[in-house]
C-alpha cells in the first residue's frame, strides 16, 4: 500500500515539535501537556480529515498549521522583549528551533502544491471559448476536454494521484464493459489508484469529442511491459470527468491476404 506523503509530513512537522519539547523539557522525554500532547490530535485530526477529503479546507488547514509551526519556531528563538519568557541563547537551544523549523516545511509544501494545483485544475476545466457557440438559447462551454484528459494521464503515468482526483466530480463513474465492473464515486477510484499492484504507463495517439463527450485513444502497459490498445470515453459535468468507460485490446498479427489492402499503422500515423 502506498503511503501518503501529506500524512507523513505531517508527522514529520509534529516530530519537529517533539524534537523541540525534548530540549526544553528532557525528564518528560519531549512528553509536554502544553506542547506537542497538545498539538498532537490537532495534528492527527487533521491528517485523518486530509486522508478522508484532500479537497482545499484540509490543504488550508495543513497550510496553516505548518505556518503557526514554523513562526513559532523562529520567533520563540528569539530575544524579543514582548515574549513571556527569555529564550535560552545556546547553541544547542538553536540547534532544535533549527529542527524544529526545518520539520514543517515538507508539510507546507506539500500543501501549498495541493492549493496550487486545484487554482490551476479549476483554471483548465472552467476555460471557455470567446466564440461559444448557442444552441436552444443556451451557451454552450467550449471545455478543453483535450488538455484536462491529457494532466490526467500524466498525473497518472507520474502516480500523482491527488492530481487525477482534483479533475473529477464527486460522483465520478468508472466503467469496464468487458470485466463487468462498474466503481461509484471517486474516493472508491482514489483508493484504486492508490493500491493499484501495477505502473501504468499511457501514450496519447489522438483524443476527439465535442461538448461533454470525449474519446481518448492510445495504448497502456503495466510495468514497462507490452503496450496495449486502450479506448476510454470520457462524459464531462461542471468542468470535471463525471463517467469513464474503457476498453482494452491486445495486438493482434494482420492476415497475410488484407496485406495488399493495408499499410502499416504507428502511435503517429
Amino acid at each position: 500500500m502506498k503511503i501518503n506523503r501529506v500524512v507523513v509530513a505531517t508527522a514529520v512537522s509534529w516530530l519537529g515539535l517533539w524534537v523541540h519539547e525534548l530540549h526544553r523539557v528532557p525528564r518528560l522525554f519531549g512528553f509536554t501537556p502544553d506542547g506537542d500532547l497538545f498539538m498532537l490530535p490537532i495534528a492527527a485530526g487533521l491528517a485523518f480529515w486530509w486522508s478522508r477529503s484532500r479537497g482545499a479546507p484540509a490543504a488550508w488547514a495543513l497550510a496553516i498549521y505548518a505556518a503557526v509551526n514554523l513562526a513559532g519556531a523562529v520567533v520563540t528563538a528569539l530575544p524579543l522583549g514582548w515574549l513571556p519568557f527569555v529564550p535560552d541563547q545556546t547553541g544547542p537551544h538553536y540547534a532544535a528551533h533549527v529542527i524544529y523549523a526545518v520539520c514543517q516545511f515538507p508539510l507546507l509544501t506539500l500543501a501549498i502544491m495541493r492549493l496550487q494545483r486545484r487554482r490551476d485544475t479549476k483554471h483548465l476545466s472552467g476555460r471557455l471559448d470567446s466564440r461559444q457557440p448557442k444552441k436552444g438559447g443556451t451557451i454552450m462551454a467550449n471545455m478543453d476536454f483535450d488538455g484536462l484528459i491529457r494532466k490526467h494521464l500524466e498525473a497518472a503515468n507520474h502516480n500523482d494521484f491527488d492530481t487525477m482526483d482534483e479533475l473529477f466530480n464527486d460522483d465520478y463513474t468508472l466503467e469496464l464493459p468487458q470485466s463487468g465492473e462498474r466503481i461509484k464515486g471517486k474516493a472508491k477510484v482514489w483508493d484504486l489508484h492508490v493500491n493499484y499492484p501495477a505502473r501504468v504507463h499511457f501514450v496519447t495517439r489522438r483524443i476527439v469529442g465535442q461538448g461533454a463527450l470525449a474519446v481518448w485513444e492510445g495504448t497502456i502497459s503495466y510495468n514497462d511491459g507490452a503496450p496495449m490498445n486502450r479506448v476510454a470515453i470520457f462524459e464531462f459535468r461542471d468542468g470535471k470527468v463525471a463517467r469513464e468507460t474503457d476498453y482494452f485490446g491486445d495486438p493482434f498479427p494482420a492476415p497475410e491476404w488484407r496485406a495488399k489492402y493495408a499499410e502499416r499503422m504507428t502511435d503517429s500515423s
